[in-house]
């Protein structure tokens, strides 16, 4: 529905996080008995690796970066990811399993509320230039087409000299080159 901004993408509603891999003690930190013991505190408590790491920077400053992510088999499932510690209690005992390492999150099913993957997983093309974007991609309404876009240039007024103020912004309007469609293997400026 278009509103008194304009028409914008449809949002799909977040009940929580679930994230691949987990984070764990970087080689400098491995060595320090404190970080160590802050992190496995802080794992069995159920902390998120944010969390933790901020507790390690506080105990020891020197430690820039004491957490590298590290890919693990399983998803991590977090109380503090959702609204309800509930939920992630919930998700890991309908769908968790025990693989020999502790109780984990494999696989899970996943349904989206939506039937254009563009609303699930937007993403664009775009060419940047020292200041802001010149270049993106935008779909067409039936998802096929991707087109080549811009900002429309700045309006003057009848002398010439001073710019107009547009309500909501400037206007994007399709590129010209390769007829408004955007083809990331020949384009000069994606590359």
């Amino acid at each position: 529905m278009p509103t008194l901004l304009g028409q914008g993408p449809a949002l799909i509603p977040i009940g929580g996080k679930i994230r691949a891999g987990i984070k764990v003690l970087a080689r400098k930190a491995a060595e320090q008995p404190q970080a160590q013991g802050i992190y496995d505190q802080g794992a069995e408590a159920g902390d998120s690796f944010d969390q933790i790491e901020r507790a390690i920077v506080g105990a020891l400053p020197q430690l820039k970066t004491p957490l590298i992510p590290c890919n693990v088999p399983w998803f991590t499932v977090r109380a503090q990811d959702f609204p309800s510690d509930e939920i992630a209690r919930q998700i890991l005992q309908a769908y968790g399993e025990d693989r020999g390492d502790g109780h984990h999150l494999y696989r899970f099913p996943i349904v989206f509320p939506a039937d254009q993957w563009q609303t699930v997983m937007p993403y664009e093309l775009a060419a940047w230039g020292a200041q802001d974007k010149r270049y993106w991609s935008l779909y067409s309404a039936d998802g096929r087409v991707r087109h080549c876009i811009f900002h429309a240039p700045v309006p003057m007024d009848s002398t010439g000299r001073r710019s107009s103020r547009i309500f909501g912004g400037r206007k994007t309007v399709l590129r010209e080159k390769n007829g408004g469609i955007c083809d990331a293997e020949a384009c000069i400026d994606y590359q």
